[in-house]
C-alpha cells in the first residue's frame, strides 16, 4: 500500500462498510413484532456503526487532517473482514425486501422477514457482528497506541 492512495482505499472501504451496516441497520429496525434476537441484532449493528463512525473519523483526522506516517494496515485488515462478517446479513436482508417489497414500515414483520432466516442463523450473524466490531475497537486501539 502506498501512501495517499492507500489511506484513500482505506478511508473509501470504511465508507463503504458504515453505510452496508447504516442501510442494514435501518432495514433490521423497522421490522415490527421483531423477536428478542432480531432486536439484539439491531443494537449489536447499531454499536458497530458507532464504532465504524469513529474508525472513518480516526482515519481522516489521522492522516488526511494531520498528515501523520504510518499505515493502517491493521485498520484495513478489521475492515475487510468486517465487510465480509456483515455480508450474509445483507444477503438476508436483500432477500428480505425482495419478499416483503420497499414498502412502508407497516409491512415490514417478523411474520415476513422469518420467511428468510431462522432465529438460530440472527444468533450466528450476532456473533459475526460482535466479532467485528470487537475488531474494530481493537484496530483502532493498536491505531491509536501508534500515536504516542
Amino acid at each position: 500500500m502506498d501512501g495517499v492512495s492507500g489511506i484513500f482505499a482505506v478511508i473509501s472501504l470504511a465508507i463503504q462498510v458504515l453505510d452496508t451496516v447504516h442501510k442494514t441497520s435501518g432495514f433490521v429496525k423497522d421490522i415490527q413484532d421483531a423477536p428478542r434476537e432480531l432486536i439484539e441484532l439491531s443494537e449489536t449493528l447499531e454499536q458497530l456503526e458507532l464504532v465504524l463512525q469513529e474508525v472513518n473519523l480516526l482515519l481522516q483526522q489521522r492522516y488526511m487532517v494531520l498528515r501523520l506516517p504510518g499505515s493502517p494496515i491493521v485498520l484495513l485488515r478489521a475492515l475487510e473482514a468486517c465487510g465480509r462478517r456483515v455480508m450474509p446479513l445483507q444477503d438476508i436482508i436483500q432477500k428480505a425486501r425482495e419478499i416483503m417489497g420497499q414498502g412502508s414500515r407497516a409491512q415490514r414483520t417478523w411474520a415476513s422477514f422469518k420467511l428468510v432466516t431462522k432465529k438460530e442463523r440472527l444468533r450466528e450473524l450476532q456473533k459475526c457482528l460482535r466479532d467485528a466490531k470487537f475488531d474494530m475497537s481493537t484496530a483502532m486501539t493498536v491505531n491509536l497506541s501508534q500515536l504516542q
